[in-house]
């Protein structure tokens, strides 16, 4: 929250002194202090969740209370338009100021006030000695502010805030009013970048705005010329970017130079206020042209990067091609190899056959089979084989060869 400084017009001054000059008889001295008591005017900068406490007159006049622009509502708690309450109000339907005065000695109040869609709440109190002639709220809003999505802040306004912030030293001698809404704070922290150094000497807050002003040194002890992008200033603070809303720079440093620069922040990028006291741990950020171009991958860089990576690959395709007709080789000769076994064994299994029924005619023959004296391999191979149905070959053999494949 901000809290503006005592300030007295020349518009109020002159109200002010002729509701002094009713108020006293021509006859009684002029009493200034009693004139001052009767006319104080208070400046408040508008916080949405702040509460306004404000004196109001009893029997010496109203006080007068004004806004930056039309008044959307008022609604109030002891206080009513007809005097039944213990203060009166005079308004006019979208009007900018209304008027208050207390009807009783001691009495407190509340009034709420709608303005630029937001809720302002003010505390009434009636007490003579403190109580204002004239209340002025300036600014906007706690969460939304005059630079927040109203547009209230122009790129225009934003370079005139520059211009001043260049000249603040003239202009807080000759017109210190001007700068009445503004705090400056000199910083010399410095920034070093691999080509260049940049060196902050001072931050001015303007508070209406809701802008930061940032003075800035750019050092090039190069021999060459340094491009910068002087749209490109950021600040942190804490852990939060801002970015730049204008800037007053060349965007170029000579070799060998110091150069100044000159860029504001407004607001949040959510568009809110921002809040910030100038008095902040700042840490300053700009891109300059060598900074992209060392970023930046060339295109030819991207080709030469990109072919190492096809012929890797086709190196792994004709290696995988190469091993599968090693495989599909082996197989092929480990089939050739079956099928020569189950011919020999089919042919041994004829031969048996045919020893068989020769057998059946030769007793000997036939009791050294069936006792088991002579045992030959190929009476075993011709069982082995026995189930197998050639026929369906090699449809019958699938199995055995996806087995065989891996």
């Amino acid at each position: 929250m901000f809290m503006g400084k005592k300030l007295i017009p020349c518009v109020s001054i002159a109200a002010a002194v002729f509701a002094a000059a009713a108020a006293v008889s021509a006859e009684e001295p002029v009493n200034e202090k009693k004139i001052l008591n009767m006319n104080q005017f208070k400046e408040y900068t508008l916080a949405q969740g702040e509460i306004y406490k404000v004196f109001v007159k009893k029997d010496d006049g109203a006080t007068t209370v004004t806004f930056p622009s039309a008044i959307s509502k008022i609604a109030g708690v002891n206080v009513s338009t007809d005097g039944s309450t213990d203060f009166q109000i005079s308004a006019q339907p979208g009007g900018y100021y209304f008027n208050l005065v207390a009807l009783r000695e001691g009495a407190t109040g509340t009034l709420t006030v709608v303005f630029n869609r937001k809720t302002y709440i003010l505390y009434l109190v009636q007490d003579n000695e403190k109580a204002f002639a004239a209340v002025n709220f300036t600014g906007g809003s706690g969460n939304g502010g005059a630079s927040a999505g109203g547009g209230a802040v122009t790129p225009a306004r934003l370079l005139s805030l520059i211009d001043m912030a260049k000249a603040y030293d003239v202009l807080s001698k000759r017109y210190p009013t001007e700068l009445r809404d503004s705090t400056r704070f000199a910083k010399k922290a410095t920034f070093q970048f691999e080509k260049f150094q940049m060196d902050l000497l001072e931050v001015i807050r303007f508070n209406h705005e809701d802008t930061l002003v940032f003075k800035l040194l750019l050092r090039n002890d190069t021999d060459e010329e340094i491009l910068y992008d002087k749209f490109s200033f950021s600040v942190q603070a804490g852990n939060r970017t801002y970015y730049m809303s204008a800037a007053d720079a060349t965007g170029v440093m000579p070799p060998k130079s110091s150069t100044y620069a000159f860029f504001t922040v407004t607001g949040t990028p959510e568009g809110r206020r921002n809040n910030l006291a100038a008095d902040n741990e700042f840490r300053i950020g700009v891109t300059a042209q060598y900074m992209e171009q060392q970023a930046a991958v060339p295109e030819s860089q991207t080709t030469e990067q990109e072919l190492p990576s096809r012929k890797e690959t086709e190196e792994k395709i004709s290696k995988v091609e190469a091993e599968y007709d090693k495989r599909l080789a082996a197989l092929i000769a480990n089939m050739e190899k079956t099928l020569a076994k189950i011919e020999n064994r089919e042919a041994a299994g004829s031969l048996e056959s045919a020893a068989a029924e020769s057998a059946a005619d030769d007793p000997v023959r036939e009791t050294e089979v069936e006792t088991g004296e002579e045992n030959t391999p190929e009476t075993d191979a011709g069982s082995d084989v026995a189930w197998w149905d050639f026929s369906e070959f090699p449809g019958n053999l699938a199995f055995l060869i996806n087995w065989m494949k891996f």
